[in-house]
């Protein structure tokens, strides 16, 4: 088996620019080595705004917890969980305090849990989707009330009690195979990345009530990770296929988007970027999914550095 190692991008994590109280600070785009358990392979993050708490998920059952700008890490206790699954996806609130996971396991499809305490206890939220679905992402807002999942041709499901409860958007995207999500801060702005039939850009400005779809900007149109600042004016979005795909950029909140890098002979796997759209990180791979390359920019996607290869 193939393990990779946690890495940590400290001008990606950290939405609070230049915090001169932090003693631990890195030099940007300097990458530094953390391993909640350095033999996993880890599938999802998420961070709080400041970049103080951070949660790591692994396939094998993994899930890990850092208090600390990343600096030690802390396993969480399975609470409520099946016996075996695998996590698909994270989200938390500005602060960290709540936590949103969706898990796979083969007798429950996707399930999801939250947690409002960091973390220490779960409860199961799982009923307030339709079930036996194949969820793949879920976003929320800054303070956690608004959030949505979406998952492949099973509809958009969105929020407004940190989810109590989930309603299908009554005016859904003419759904292909939805990979992932992204919400501004306030939750009035969304953005969902499809591929398949139906497959382009989806982008909401009235928190869901209806959407526009950005399509043809590649031969493929397969989306795979999108990624938006805060504001949701800066918006980021990539298309997997090699020698054909790409990055885009917007800084109009989707109204137009522009190639930004076309890196030749690599499959676009993963896009996130700062509070303020400023930093942005994206890693490829080649034939497999454990080997790749990261490659940064700190000015919006200008000029890119790549940042760590981890075997290609």
């Amino acid at each position: 088996m193939i393990y990779s190692i946690l890495f940590i991008l400290l001008f990606v994590i950290s939405v609070v620019q230049g915090d001169q109280n932090n003693t631990n600070a890195t030099e940007v785009g300097e990458w530094i080595r953390e391993g909640a358990k350095t033999e996993e392979q880890w599938h999802a993050t998420a961070l709080s705004s400041s970049g103080e708490i951070c949660y790591a998920a692994g396939y094998e059952e993994i899930l890990s917890v850092s208090k600390d700008f990343c600096q030690s890490w802390t396993t969480i206790a399975k609470i409520n969980f099946p016996e075996s699954f695998t996590y698909r996806a994270i989200a938390t609130d500005s602060t960290g305090q709540y936590l949103f996971l969706m898990i796979d396991d083969a007798e429950m499809y996707d399930s999801l849990f939250f947690s409002s305490d960091y973390g220490s206890t779960f409860e199961n939220r799982s009923s307030e989707l339709p079930p036996s679905q194949q969820y793949t992402a879920i976003a929320c807002s800054s303070n956690g009330n608004i959030s949505i999942v979406v998952g492949y041709g099973c509809g958009v499901f969105i929020s407004n009690d940190m989810g109590q409860s989930y309603n299908e958007i009554a005016v859904s995207p003419d759904l292909g195979s939805n990979t992932d999500v992204a919400v501004s801060e306030t939750g009035e702005i969304m953005m969902i990345a499809s591929n398949g039939n139906g497959g382009g850009i989806w982008i909401s400005a009235d928190s869901g009530a209806s959407w526009v779809v950005k399509d043809n900007l590649t031969p493929s149109d397969n989306f795979v990770s999108v990624a938006m600042s805060s504001d949701g004016t800066i918006m980021y979005a990539i298309d997997s296929v090699v020698n054909g795909g790409g990055a885009f950029m917007s800084i109009s909140s989707g109204s137009s988007f522009d190639v930004i890098i076309n890196i030749p002979n690599n499959t676009y796997r993963d896009v996130t970027c700062s509070g303020n759209g400023q930093y942005v990180v994206i890693t490829t791979g080649t034939m497999s999914v454990y080997e790749g390359t990261s490659y940064a920019s700190n000015d919006y996607g200008v000029t890119w550095n790549e940042t760590y290869n981890d075997g290609t």
